[in-house]
């Protein structure tokens, strides 16, 4: 594990060491975003340590600036691409996210039960993945460099992502931390395509894992600030709680 933010930084500068195989055929700005990618999980406890999480829980409230008051949101993830959200809104109702690994959907009451497809499956599933940033390297197929930018008045290191079919989203790290400080994912909307950022901050470790209890998403209307108040890693989540409900295992089938 990097021990502190010189060693963090001359890795970054200096790029990280790469096994032959892996070597071969690298550019130097894959190279540097793997180094990058690399220096951002041993800093924030190890793969070794990510290994022994198979799920989490965690609490939060959602504060947008058009509701009078804040949302309880509970989100539960486990391995497997699985997760589900559950929002409670006084003014909305509840909205919730979901996914068994295969489908991923949504129900809300302002636009009803939909399956995701396209750019907006790829964002969510990269967003409740229980460790996709973790194991970037089973997550993405190329990563790339992008140079120096400033995220919050923090110079940052910009590394792009791309999946299996070119959906490619911006990562910005801290350069004096290593830390994620914001994401950027493109989303599809009814006048084209846009971006969807996610900044991260607050990190609190937690079983020896740091997790940003601040985060804050902005692009797709009104501004939304999660602020978390518990998370639990290893959490005992039964199996039925990634079940699709009825209605979009209708859809997903075929059916309506």
């Amino acid at each position: 594990m990097l021990k502190n933010a010189g060693s963090i930084l001359l890795l970054l500068s200096l790029g990280a060491v790469l096994p032959a195989d892996r070597a071969a055929g690298q550019t130097p700005t894959a190279s540097k975003a793997e180094a990058i990618l690399d220096a951002y999980v041993e800093k924030c406890g190890g793969r070794a340590a990510f290994e022994k999480i198979v799920s989490r829980r965690t609490t939060s409230t959602a504060s947008m600036s058009m509701l009078p008051a804040p949302m309880d949101v509970t989100t539960v993830t486990a391995t497997n691409g699985r997760f589900h959200t559950v929002i409670k809104s006084a003014s909305v109702g509840t909205v919730e996210y979901g996914s068994d690994g295969r489908t991923v959907w949504e129900i809300n009451p302002l636009v009803g039960p939909q399956v995701k497809k396209g750019a907006d499956e790829h964002r969510f599933r990269l967003f409740y993945n229980l460790n996709s940033l973790v194991r970037w390297r089973e997550t993405f197929k190329k990563v790339e460099y992008l140079g120096e930018a400033t995220v919050d008045g923090k110079p940052a290191l910009k590394v792009a992502a791309a999946v299996q079919d070119d959906y490619v989203v911006t990562f910005s790290f801290d350069q004096a931390s290593a830390l994620l400080l914001m994401m950027e994912s493109p989303v599809e909307t009814a006048t084209g395509r846009s971006v969807e950022e996610t900044r991260y901050g607050d990190y609190r470790r937690v079983d020896g894992i740091l997790f940003p209890f601040r985060q804050v998403r902005k692009g797709l209307g009104p501004e939304m600030t999660l602020t978390f108040k518990t998370v639990e890693y290893n959490a005992d989540i039964p199996d039925s709680e990634f079940s699709l409900p009825e209605v979009i295992a209708r859809i997903a089938g075929g059916g309506k």
